[in-house]
C-alpha cells in the first residue's frame, strides 16, 4: 500500500510540473516509469523457498498502472515534440 501511495503521489507531482510548464515534468516522468515497472516485474518474478511470493495474477495486475505510465510518457514526450 505504501508503494501504491508514494506512486500516486509521484504521478499527481508530475501532472502538477506540468500544468506548470516545468521542463523537469519529462525526466520525472520517465523515472517514476522505469521504477513502477521494475517494481511490478520484481513482483512477477521474487520467488522463496522455490515458490513465487507474489501470485501470477496479482503481479499481472501490478502491471496496469506501468502501461498507464507508458501512456503519459508517451503523450508528455509529443507535447514536449510539439
Amino acid at each position: 500500500m505504501t508503494v501504491g501511495v508514494l506512486g500516486a503521489l509521484g504521478w499527481l507531482g508530475t501532472v502538477w510540473a506540468h500544468r506548470r510548464g516545468r521542463r523537469w515534468t519529462w525526466p520525472l516522468a520517465v523515472t517514476l516509469l522505469v521504477l513502477g515497472t521494475a517494481l511490478a516485474v520484481t513482483n512477477l518474478t521474487i520467488t522463496e523457498y522455490g515458490g513465487q511470493l507474489v501470485p501470477t495474477w496479482l503481479g499481472v495486475v501490478g502491471l496496469a498502472p506501468s502501461i498507464a505510465g507508458l501512456v503519459a510518457v508517451v503523450l508528455l514526450r509529443r507535447e514536449r515534440n510539439a
